[in-house]
């Protein structure tokens, strides 16, 4: 648990507050409206699907791209969109998607956004998101190509847990599927 919030900007929790004089660093050099401004534009750009502005701005920011609600919103909605470029570049700025938040992402993917977001899964596998809760979605209720697509971004199809969801969900075509990978 973090220090309380209290009144002072100086002690909102927006991450960047490291010493006494830190803020006032930052806040001269305008760091606090040039953070706000990008992740509003982002989630703004992402509604609209302008994936060069995107770009654009993230190249322009100089600083790390803060985690927020409207950063994240604009992060899951590029790997949607299958845009694994934002991805990486929001993610060499420093974003960082919880563990929770990347498994559940990684799932939502699979589910309803292949096959445009099988190079998403695939880097947020690589950096280090579990794809157990997306494989077990999908033997329970996905198709084969589904599972395939999982597989070939790095997923392990002979995880454990895949098989007996598909058995206990009746769905006999990714039970098939998964038998034959062993």
């Amino acid at each position: 648990q973090g220090a309380p919030v209290t009144d002072d900007p100086r002690d909102q929790g927006d991450g960047f507050h490291e010493s006494p004089g830190d803020w006032a660093k930052r806040a001269a050099m305008g760091a606090y409206d040039d953070a706000w401004q990008l992740i509003f534009a982002i989630d703004r750009l992402s509604e609209k699907a302008e994936w060069d502005k995107i770009r654009a701005a993230l190249k322009a920011y100089p600083g790390d791209v803060p985690f927020h609600e409207f950063s994240a919103q604009a992060f899951r909605r590029s790997a949607a969109a299958g845009q694994r470029d934002i991805l990486e570049t929001m993610t060499a700025k420093n974003f960082a998607l919880p563990a929770e938040d990347g498994a559940e992402l990684i799932e939502q993917l699979a589910r309803r956004h292949l096959p445009q977001a099988a190079r998403a899964i695939g880097f947020l596998l690589e950096t280090g998101h579990s794809g157990g809760r997306a494989l077990a979605s999908v033997a329970a209720h996905g198709t084969p190509d589904m599972m395939d697509a999982l597989k070939n971004q790095g997923c392990d199809v002979r995880d454990g847990a895949a098989f007996p969801a598909s058995l206990r969900n009746g769905n006999t075509a990714t039970m098939q599927y998964l038998s034959n990978k062993g």
